[in-house]
C-alpha cells in the first residue's frame, strides 16, 4: 500500500498544466503556414468595369450576395422574411425546433391554447394551455401570458416577458432572442459575410461589394476598359499591364489586365488556369472557393518545431494528408513544441500576408475530420480565431474515429497559464483549422494522417450545456456556485493505462477509459476535481469544506475490472494514504464526506485517518490491480450542504416490505463481477464457488444458487445444483467441504449450506418450472430428518446431520422467513414452529449480547466463552437473515430484533464505522436500518455501500451480491 501511495503522489504532482505548450502553438499559427506560392489564379484579360459577382452558393439581393438556404431576410427568394417561431433551411421558411405546423402557421403545441396538445385542440373559455393540457391554472415555473402557460426564458413569442416575440429566424435563450444562424446586429440576423450594412461585423457599412466579410469597390455600371496586354513566357507571376476602364466612380472602375498564374502560358488577354482543386483532400493542398458551398478557399500546410518534425508545405500523400515524426517527450516546449497540419480558411494566395478572417457564423458548425496512425500525446483540434493569441480555443481529437468536432465545444483551459485561458470561439472569425500534436510531452514516433475532412452545417447541433461542475471547460468556476468551488477537472493515469491527461469532457461527463495490464507499475487512471485552484493556472489550495459542502453528489457509468473509489485528498503535497470510500457503478450516490477514512484493516501508519476541515481535491480512481479493459464516467458531480445529504428510498416493490434502498440498476454490475471473480465452472458439467482457502463448500453451493437465479441465470446454476448432487454424503446431503471440483476433504455436512440451497430450489422452480419445485421438497425432508432436533418440546437447527442441536447450534443459520416458504411448499406446519422457536432463542441470545448475537450457543442461549462467544464471521449473517422475514412477511419479531442490532450499531458511531469495513460486516448492519424507513434506512444502506472496502475476499464478495439483492427488493420467497 506504501508503494502504491508514493508512486501515486509523484505522478499526480508531475502532471503538467503545459503553459509553454499554448504559447509555441501559437508561434505555430504565425509562421507555420504553407510557402509563398505566385498569385494563385491567372486573371484573363477583361473590360473595365462588371456587375456584381457573388460567390457560388449565393444569391444577389440588391447590392448583397446572400445564402438564401439559410437567410431568414431573404429565404428562397430576395426579401422572403421569415415570420416568428419559424426559421431559413433549404430555403424554406420551416418551423423550429420546439413548434409545429398547426392550420398553416408554427406554433407551440405545449403553449397554444387554439392547439393545445395536438392540432385544432381548443382550450376552453377561462381555460389555459400548460405543458400541451387544457388546465384552470399553470404549471410550477410557468408565466401566464394571455390563454398560454410559458416558460418566458426559453419561449419564442414571449421571450423575457409576455408578447415579446423574437423575430423569425432567432430563438429565446435564457429570456434574449438570439439568432439561429448568422448574426444579431439589432434585432435582425445577418449573414455579415454578405450584408453590406454589416460587412464583417455588426455596424460597418460598405459602399461596394460586401463578399466573405470584405468590402470592395463597387464596380459600378459603367464604360469598359480595353483588354490588358498578354503575358509573356508563360509562367511569370505578372501578368498583362491593367487595361483603362471607365471612371471608378461614374462609369465604374478600371479593369485589370490578365494576369498570368503560376505555370500559365503565355497568350492573349494573360494565361493561368482557375483554382481547380477538387475536394477537401487534394493533391494540389488547396481548396477551391467554388468548389464548395462553404465559401472556404485556402491552402493545406504542414508546419512544426524542426526538431519532432521538419516538414512543411503541402502534406498530401496517397489520398490523406499526414504527418510524420518523433516526439522527444523530454519536457522542452520551448524547443519540441510538436507538429501540426492547418488549413487557411480564407486566403486566396497562400501567402501569409493574405490570411483573412473567415466568418463561419451561420455557415459551419462544425468539422467531421478523421484521424489515423498514432501519436504519443495524442492530437488537438485547433480552431485559429487571432494570429497574435498565446493559444487558440481546442478541442482533443479522437483517433480511429470519424468525429464531428463541433466549433462551440472548442476552448482555451481555464487552468493554463495563458492570458486568453477560458476563451471560446463564440462569434469571432476564424483564420485556420489545425489539428496539432505535442512533442515534448510525451516520447514515441508521430505517423498522423486526415483521411476524412468535410466541414459541416448543423441548424440543430447541440451545443454543450455547461453546468457549474460537469461542463466542456473541465472547469468549475466560483461565480457558476454557492460554495466556493472552483478549479479545474481532469484524467489522471499511469500513463500505460491510459495516455488520456487534462479535460475528460466528452457528450456531458467526464470519462476516462483504457486497458489495465495488472502489472504493479500500472497502478490505475481516474478523473480529478481540484475545488480550490484558480483560473490561468496556480497552486492548489485547501478548500475549506466544512459547515459548507457535507458530501458529494457523484453519478458514474461504465465498467472496470477493479475497484472504483472516491477518494478525498487531504493534504499537498499528497503524502501518505488519503481517506477514501467506495464507488458505486452504474447509479447515482451520496458520498458523504464524514464516512470516509483509509481502512483501520490496512496495515498502514495512517489506517482510520478521516477528513479533517479542510481538503484539496475529490478524486475517481480507479485500481489497476485487475487486467481488463474499463471505462468509466463522472455523470454528474454536485457538492452538497449538510442539511441536504438525505435521500428518500424507493418505495416498496410488490411483496416487499419496507423501502427499497439500492437502485436495480447495479445489480447487473455486481453479478458480472462476482461470477468473473468467484465462479469456478469444473467443466464437467458441475461448477463450485472456491473460498480464498482453495476449497469448495456447501455454503458457497448455496450462496451461488441464490445469486444466479436472481439473475436468471439457469446455465450456472444447474451446474452448481449438479456439484451439490454428486457430492452428497450418506444423509443424503452434501459434504460440506470438498477440494475446488474434486472429492470430499472433510465428512459431516452444514445446515445453512442445505438451506440456502432449498431456498434456492424453490426460487427456481417459480422461475424456470421445472422439477426444481419437487427436487426442493425432496430436500427439505432430507433436511428435517436429519438437521433439525427437538430440546425439551423446543424445536432447534442442528449445526450439521447428526451434529448439535441442543447443546450447539449457529445463530446465523436460523432463516424463519424460509421456514415460512418450506411450511408452504411441503405443507409440515412443524417449520412455522421452528421459525418460532427460532426467534425466543435469538431473543435470548441477543439479551445476552447486548443487541447482538454470538458465533454459537445452545438451546438455552448460553453465550459460550472464547472466540465462539463473539460476533464474528458466522454471526455477522443474523441480521440479513432477520431482515429478509422483514422484507417478505412483515414479521413483529425481526422488526424487535433488527432494532436491537441497530442500536448497538449507532453506539459504534454508525455503519460507517461499526467493526471491519467490508460487507461481512456491514452489510448485514446495513439491513438493520431497514425497518426504520424513510432517509435513516437508506442511510444505513448508503453507509454500508461506500465503505465496504474490502470485499475482495470470498467471503464478503460472496455475501455482498446477496445482501444487495434483499435491498434491491429482487431476493424473491418464491410464488
Amino acid at each position: 500500500m506504501t508503494v502504491f501511495t508514493q508512486r501515486f503522489s509523484a505522478w499526480i504532482h508531475g502532471l503538467r498544466r503545459l503553459p509553454l505548450f499554448g504559447v509555441v502553438w501559437a508561434v505555430a499559427v504565425s509562421i507555420g503556414c504553407s510557402p509563398s506560392e505566385p498569385s494563385g489564379p491567372g486573371l484573363t484579360a477583361g473590360t473595365g468595369g462588371s456587375g456584381v459577382t457573388c460567390q457560388a452558393g449565393q444569391l444577389q439581393c440588391g447590392s448583397s450576395c446572400v445564402f438564401a438556404d439559410r437567410d431568414p431576410a431573404n429565404c428562397g427568394t430576395c426579401g422572403n422574411a421569415c415570420p416568428s417561431g419559424t426559421a431559413c433551411s433549404a430555403g424554406v421558411c420551416s418551423c423550429q425546433p420546439g413548434f409545429t405546423a398547426c392550420a398553416g402557421a408554427c406554433v407551440n403545441l405545449a403553449t397554444n391554447p387554439a392547439h393545445c396538445g395536438t392540432c385544432d385542440n381548443a382550450c376552453a373559455g377561462g381555460m389555459v394551455c400548460s405543458v400541451g393540457v387544457c388546465s384552470t391554472s399553470c404549471a410550477a415555473g410557468l408565466t401566464q401570458c394571455g390563454g398560454s402557460c410559458v416558460d418566458v426564458q426559453t419561449d419564442a413569442l414571449n421571450c423575457g416577458n409576455c408578447a415579446v416575440a423574437c423575430p423569425g429566424g432567432q430563438v429565446c435563450a435564457a429570456g434574449v432572442c438570439a439568432c439561429v444562424s448568422g448574426t444579431l446586429c439589432g434585432t435582425a440576423c445577418v449573414d455579415v459575410t454578405s450584408d453590406p450594412m454589416n460587412c464583417g461585423a455588426c455596424g460597418v457599412v460598405c459602399n461596394g461589394l460586401c463578399s466573405g466579410g470584405i468590402c470592395t469597390a463597387n464596380p459600378g455600371t459603367g464604360g469598359t476598359g480595353a483588354g490588358g496586354t498578354a503575358g509573356t513566357g508563360g509562367g511569370s507571376v505578372s501578368g498583362g499591364t491593367a487595361g483603362t476602364g471607365g471612371d471608378p466612380v461614374v462609369g465604374g472602375t478600371a479593369g485589370t489586365g490578365g494576369g498570368s498564374g503560376s505555370g500559365g502560358t503565355a497568350g492573349t488577354g494573360g494565361g493561368g488556369s482557375a483554382c481547380d482543386a477538387v475536394g477537401y483532400i487534394n493533391d494540389q493542398g488547396k481548396v477551391c472557393a467554388d468548389g464548395n458551398s462553404f465559401g472556404i478557399q485556402g491552402s493545406w500546410y504542414a508546419f512544426a518545431d524542426g526538431a519532432t518534425s521538419d516538414q512543411s508545405g503541402n502534406p498530401y500523400s496517397e489520398g490523406s494528408y499526414c504527418l510524420a515524426g518523433e516526439a522527444l517527450g523530454d519536457g522542452d516546449y520551448g524547443a519540441h513544441w510538436g507538429a501540426g497540419i492547418g488549413l487557411d480558411l480564407n486566403n486566396s494566395t497562400g501567402a501569409e500576408s493574405d490570411k483573412s478572417p473567415y466568418d463561419w457564423n451561420g455557415k459551419i458548425t462544425g468539422f467531421r475530420i478523421r484521424l489515423e496512425g498514432e501519436a504519443p500525446a495524442g492530437a488537438r483540434i485547433h480552431l485559429i480565431t487571432n494570429l497574435q493569441a498565446d493559444v487558440s480555443p481546442f478541442i482533443t481529437a479522437t483517433i480511429g474515429e470519424s468525429v464531428v468536432y463541433s466549433i462551440a465545444e472548442a476552448t482555451v483551459p481555464l487552468d493554463w497559464d495563458v492570458a486568453n485561458a477560458g476563451e471560446k470561439v463564440a462569434g469571432s472569425p476564424l483564420y485556420s483549422i489545425q489539428i496539432q500534436t505535442p512533442g515534448a510531452e510525451e516520447a514515441g514516433p508521430i505517423n498522423l494522417c486526415i483521411t476524412e475532412f468535410e466541414p459541416i452545417y448543423d441548424p440543430n447541433a447541440v451545443v454543450p450545456v455547461d453546468g457549474p461542475y460537469v461542463n466542456s471547460d473541465g472547469f468549475m468556476l466560483v461565480e457558476n456556485n454557492g460554495f466556493g468551488i472552483q478549479g479545474p477537472v481532469y484524467a489522471i493515469s499511469d500513463g500505460n493505462s491510459s495516455t488520456q491527461s487534462g479535460n475528460s469532457y466528452q457528450n456531458g461527463k467526464y470519462c476516462i477509459a483504457g486497458e489495465f495490464s495488472g502489472a504493479e507499475d500500472d497502478w490505475g487512471a481516474g478523473i480529478a476535481f481540484d475545488l480550490n485552484k484558480a483560473p490561468g493556472g496556480g497552486d492548489r489550495q485547501a478548500f475549506a469544506h466544512g459547515g459548507v459542502v457535507g458530501g458529494f453528489r457523484i453519478a458514474l457509468s461504465g465498467h472496470t475490472p477493479g475497484t472504483a473509489r472516491i477518494q478525498f485528498i487531504v493534504n499537498e503535497p499528497q503524502d501518505g494514504n488519503q481517506p477514501f470510500l467506495a464507488g458505486l457503478l452504474n447509479t447515482t450516490m451520496v458520498y458523504r464526506i464524514d464516512w470516509a477514512q483509509v481502512p483501520t484493516s490496512w496495515d498502514v501508519a495512517d489506517a482510520g485517518m478521516e477528513v479533517g476541515a479542510s481538503l484539496y481535491t475529490v478524486q475517481l480512481y480507479l485500481a489497476g490491480d485487475q487486467p481488463g479493459p474499463f471505462e468509466v464516467c463522472v455523470d454528474d458531480f454536485e457538492p452538497l450542504p449538510p442539511d441536504q445529504l438525505d435521500t428518500e428510498p424507493a418505495a416498496a416493490a410488490s411483496g416487499y416490505t419496507g423501502p427499497r434502498t439500492v437502485d436495480d440498476a447495479i445489480l447487473a454490475q455486481e453479478y458480472e463481477t462476482w461470477k468473473k471473480l468467484r465462479y469456478h465452472d469444473c467443466g464437467d458439467g458441475s461448477a463450485c464457488v472456491p473460498r480464498d482457502e482453495n476449497d469448495c463448500i456447501s455454503e458457497g453451493i448455496g450462496y451461488g444458487m441464490l445469486i444466479t437465479v436472481a439473475n436468471d441465470d439457469q446455465a450456472a446454476f444447474d451446474k452448481l445444483w449438479a456439484y451439490y448432487k454428486k457430492n452428497r454424503n450418506g444423509d443424503g446431503v452434501m459434504t460440506w467441504q470438498t477440494s475446488v471440483c474434486g472429492g470430499g476433504i472433510a465428512t459431516g455436512s452444514a445446515t445453512d449450506g442445505e438451506i440456502d440451497v432449498a431456498m434456492a430450489l424453490i426460487q427456481a422452480g417459480c422461475e424456470w418450472g421445472g422439477t426444481y419445485r419437487s427436487d426442493a421438497q425432496s430436500l427439505l425432508t432430507t433436511i428435517k430428518n436429519t438437521e433439525v432436533a427437538d430440546c425439551g418440546g423446543k424445536l432447534v437447527l442442528r449445526a450439521g446431520a447428526g451434529f448439535g442441536g441442543c447443546d450447539r447450534t449457529n445463530p446465523s443459520y436460523f432463516a424463519p422467513a424460509y421456514y415460512k416458504v418450506f411450511a408452504s411448499v411441503t405443507g409440515d406446519q412443524s417449520w412455522n414452529t421452528l421459525a418460532n422457536d427460532s426467534y425466543a432463542l435469538l431473543a435470548t441470545v441477543q439479551a445476552n449480547k447486548n443487541g447482538l448475537v454470538s458465533d454459537w450457543t445452545n438451546s438455552s442461549g448460553t453465550i459460550p466463552s472464547g472466540t465462539e462467544g463473539e460476533y464474528g464471521p458466522d454471526a455477522s449473517r443474523t441480521p440479513w437473515r432477520i431482515a429478509t422475514d422483514y422484507a417478505w412477511n412483515n414479521e413483529s419479531k425481526a422488526v424487535t430484533f433488527l432494532n436491537g442490532v441497530s442500536t448497538w450499531v449507532e453506539g459504534q458511531g454508525g455503519v460507517q464505522r461499526a467493526l471491519e469495513p467490508n460487507s461481512t460486516y456491514r452489510g448485514p448492519f446495513g439491513l438493520s436500518g431497514l425497518p426504520k424507513g424513510g432517509t435513516t434506512a437508506k442511510a444505513y444502506v448508503d453507509a454500508w455501500l461506500t465503505t465496504a472496502v474490502d470485499d475482495t475476499t470470498y467471503f464478503p464478495g460472496t455475501l455482498r451480491p446477496i445482501y444487495l439483492l434483499l435491498a434491491a427488493h429482487k431476493f424473491p420467497k418464491g410464488c
